[in-house]
């Protein structure tokens, strides 16, 4: 089993210390996992407690980066890395067509 993961954290106050954040991202990238944008990473691995270590990396250094303001910690087991076949997709042969030739919805401040 595939296990694929993605970590998201910020902080509601500025970081007195940049270098415990640069230390942290360090880590997590030592860890085994990439660096996506400023407060995001993502890993994929075989070995669910690799994919934990992210978060125990986290918590130890939470403290040293002020109050979490937002963190989402997202695992998805993958049996088939390929993907599974979705059968009733054969009943719409025509969906992307017919979904891609609508027009954008508007939205209710558009003006008119």
């Amino acid at each position: 089993m595939t296990y694929q993961a993605q970590l998201y954290i910020d902080f509601s106050q500025a970081r007195s210390n940049n270098a415990e954040s640069v230390k942290l991202n360090a880590a997590l990238i030592q860890a085994g996992w990439k660096f996506m944008n400023t407060r995001s990473f993502v890993i994929e691995r075989d070995n669910l407690a690799e994919v934990f270590k992210g978060i125990e990396l986290l918590a130890k250094q939470a403290a040293s980066l002020g109050p979490i303001s937002f963190c989402n910690f997202q695992i998805i087991a993958i049996p088939t890395p390929a993907g599974r076949t979705y059968t009733a997709a054969q009943s719409c042969p025509k969906a992307f067509k017919e979904i891609s030739s609508k027009p954008f919805p508007r939205s209710e401040t558009d003006s008119h």
